[in-house]
This record gives C-alpha cells, sequence and structure tokens, in this order.
C-alpha cells in the first residue's frame, strides 16, 4: 500500500450500547435520591442539585442509541465522524482490547482531551496498527478510568 496517498476508513457505532433494565433506572433512583435528600439535610443545596442534574445526565445517557461514525486514517491525520485530528497535535498511539471489542488510543498533545478513544468494529488491529505506525509512535497506553467505568457499567 502506497502509504503517501492511503486513506484507511471504516464505519462503526461510536461506542457500544446496552440496553438498560428497569432494575437499573430503579438502582439510579434509588441511590440518587438518597443523596439528594442526605445533601439537603447536610443542608448542602448545590451538591443536591448537582446530583440532581447528574442523574439526569446518566439517564439520558442511558436511553441515548449509539450513531453510526465513519473513521478514517490518512496522510493528514485521522477523522472520527466530523472531528479532524491532525498528526501534529497528536503525540503516539496505542491499541487496547476492551470488553467490548478492540480501540485505538490516541494521545493528544491538548490538556483538555488527552486521550481520544476510537472504536475499531470489525476492523483488524494488526491492519490498524500497520497504517498509523508509519506517523505516529505506538507506545503503552491506558484507557481514562473513567471511560473504563462507564463501560462497565453499560453507559
Amino acid at each position: 500500500m502506497d502509504i503517501n496517498n492511503a486513506t484507511y476508513a471504516w464505519e462503526t457505532h461510536e461506542y457500544h450500547f446496552t440496553p438498560k433494565r428497569a432494575e437499573w433506572f430503579t438502582a439510579l433512583g434509588v441511590i440518587a435520591g438518597g443523596s439528594i435528600l442526605a445533601s439537603i439535610v447536610l443542608g448542602n443545596y448545590l451538591f443536591a442539585i448537582f446530583l440532581l442534574l447528574s442523574a439526569a445526565i446518566a439517564i439520558i445517557f442511558a436511553l441515548r442509541h449509539p450513531k453510526e461514525l465513519r473513521y478514517e486514517i490518512n496522510p493528514e491525520g485521522v477523522v472520527a465522524g466530523t472531528t479532524f485530528y491532525p498528526y501534529s497535535t497528536l503525540g503516539s498511539f496505542s491499541l487496547t482490547k476492551g470488553v467490548h471489542g478492540s480501540r485505538l488510543l490516541l494521545i493528544s498533545k491538548r490538556f483538555f482531551m488527552p486521550v481520544i478513544v476510537i472504536p475499531l468494529g470489525e476492523e483488524d488491529p494488526y491492519v490498524i496498527r500497520g497504517i498509523i505506525e508509519d506517523f505516529l509512535e505506538e507506545g503503552e497506553h491506558v484507557e481514562p478510568m473513567l471511560f473504563q467505568l462507564a463501560e462497565r457499567l453499560g453507559l
């Protein structure tokens, strides 16, 4: 493959969707409700509002189905949906195997978005490695802890 003109693209869901049962929502409601009530009793109203908003966001994300996105590796950078990550803003990459498949981790030089997680879907990780290693160095990286927790909770 001619790397100078190569573009490798695939489509997959932006994340793995796990349907939630009624028990999941009940548990969230009990935990959030108890925490909100405790915050109000202790006089911490701002924290109670924060907990209420957090529970609402968790419900919205639990019900939201993932979009089918197009991912692309080309000589200028990596494209995830409509977002372009030029190689000049990336430091290194790593491939990981999660509970729901392989993922490409891109380590960004930006402070507020240090790790970009790209699902590979049915794509062969060795093919992806062979293409992207011509543009970035491979390193040993792990997914962010919050990403792993959300995956285990099915969010």
